[in-house]
């Protein structure tokens, strides 16, 4: 995980005295971690979809199981349950694991030096 630690330096010198107002003083603050902060914004994005999607498959395999006929149900449904699946055990957990490495391990302790 030394990708995030590495996406810009907290430890750079200022371009001067800080500015009097407030999205120049931003602008002047967060100089060098605008890439970072917009790859966490499009990761925390694609978390919060797949949280939806994430919930809405589980709903759809419950309606599924309510209708389809238990004794083909695996049989007939064995893609789909697959693709769920691959959803919960691969896609799902990616996401939310490099959202959370673009918290915890390059926002919050560079940004506070800065």
């Amino acid at each position: 995980m030394k990708f995030p630690e590495h996406l810009f330096d907290p430890f750079t010198d200022a371009d001067g005295p800080p500015p009097h107002t407030l999205w120049a003083f931003g602008r002047w603050a967060l100089k060098g971690a605008g890439p970072a902060i917009c790859l966490l914004a499009v990761l925390s994005v694609l978390a919060g979809i797949a949280e939806v999607v994430g919930a809405w498959l589980v709903g759809w395999v419950v309606d599924l199981t309510a209708t389809a006929p238990l004794e083909r149900f695996f049989a007939d449904n064995m893609v789909a349950l697959g693709a769920v699946a691959g959803f919960f055990l691969i896609f799902r957990p990616l996401i939310l694991s490099l959202n959370g490495a673009m918290m915890s391990r390059s926002l919050m302790p560079a940004l506070y030096p800065m």
